[in-house]
């Protein structure tokens, strides 16, 4: 499947890719401003943990749950609220993030330690309302490719070790603004916990025994090519992966068919947890792309994170799952997979 992609510099410097299944032209309106006196992300290095910890205070002046009219995310008409996506109308954009909490830019001559990397918001439609299960598949198959795309320029810097497309849903997780869209943070230094799971998927062969071993009543769905599943380890309530069945390292790499069969497991999924408690559930969404040397050994695929395990009852992260990493689960994954396969009947 064929994608166009235009490129649009703003005002103040920042990359904006807007993403089309066909060929389009764009009438280019009202930018946002420069922001005056911010600060650069750096790091220190936690000396018990041995892992760094990342400061912006530029951060935490970040747009908040503005009025729908104000919505930066929005497509910008002409003689309309200035926004982060200057034209009249789009399909899927991404552009650099105003407000990094990683940084390919120096903080030369400072005395403090760059948070090297990059971070980048991904928008995946213009209405400000409704989900991923709202979306076409076609929409979405543009999207996996815009992340893709992405995920193929960033990792060319030979200083980036990992990328991370992610989406944090529901304001219970953090999200600022309710408009449909994900992110993209890319680190220069591999993460300890993403070596762990890297290291682990090389040594023990895990996905290849996932896919030989899986317990059938762990199965939510399947198709030729995907198969969508409760992992027996799962450490949220409800989590789900979406694993092709083939090995590839990134959507770019899949045919049409491959492509379609994600689209619709990830349509299908988030309509379950748009819908099964009556109201959106909060989740993160992993696209779980392979870190540098690993992919071999780990396939690109889906991981949903939901903090719901029951209507009206949250998941919280308590005193044991923060301090030890440890996570004590309430729903079991063969239930949850059976009242997934039930909801979908």
């Amino acid at each position: 499947m064929k994608f166009h992609l235009h490129h649009h510099e703003k005002k103040d410097g920042r990359a904006l890719w807007l993403y089309s299944l066909k060929e389009r032209s764009y009438i280019i309106t009202n930018d946002l401003e420069p922001l005056e006196n911010t600060t650069k992300p750096y790091q220190k290095m936690h000396p018990l943990r041995g892992e760094p910890v990342y400061f912006n205070p530029s951060r935490n002046t970040r747009t908040l749950s503005p009025p729908p009219e104000y919505n930066p995310l929005a497509a910008v008409q002409i003689n309309g609220y200035p926004g982060e996506i200057p034209v009249t109308d789009f399909e899927v954009a991404i552009f650099q993030n105003r407000w990094p909490g990683l940084t390919d830019i120096s903080n030369e001559p400072s005395t403090e330690i760059t948070a090297y990397g990059r971070c980048e918001v991904v928008v995946y439609t213009p209405n400000p309302e409704g989900s991923l299960a709202d979306l076409t598949v076609s929409n979405i198959n543009l999207l996996l490719q815009a992340i893709s795309n992405r995920y193929k320029e960033i990792m060319k810097n030979e200083k980036i070790s990992f990328v991370l497309p992610f989406e944090n849903r529901g304001s219970f997780v953090g999200t600022t603004l309710p408009h449909p869209h994900g992110q993209i943070y890319a680190f220069g230094d591999l993460p300890p916990n993403i070596e762990c799971q890297m290291e682990n998927a090389k040594k023990k062969n895990v996905f290849s025994n996932l896919l030989k071993d899986l317990n059938p009543d762990l199965i939510v769905a399947e198709s030729e090519h995907t198969i969508t599943f409760c992992p027996e380890f799962s450490r949220y309530p409800y989590e789900t992966w979406i694993l092709p069945k083939a090995h590839n390292s990134s959507p770019e790499s899949m045919g049409e068919i491959e492509l379609n069969e994600i689209s619709n497991a990830i349509k299908a999924q988030v309509k379950f947890f748009d819908e099964v408690f009556n109201t959106p559930m909060p989740y993160v969404l992993w696209h779980a792309f392979p870190a540098k040397g690993f992919s071999k050994h780990w396939p690109y695929h889906i991981q949903f994170w939901p903090l719901q395990r029951g209507e009206d009852k949250m998941k919280y992260l308590a005193s044991v799952e923060q301090i030890t990493g440890l996570f004590l689960v309430d729903v079991m994954p063969v239930n949850a997979a059976q009242e997934i396969r039930d909801f979908h009947k």
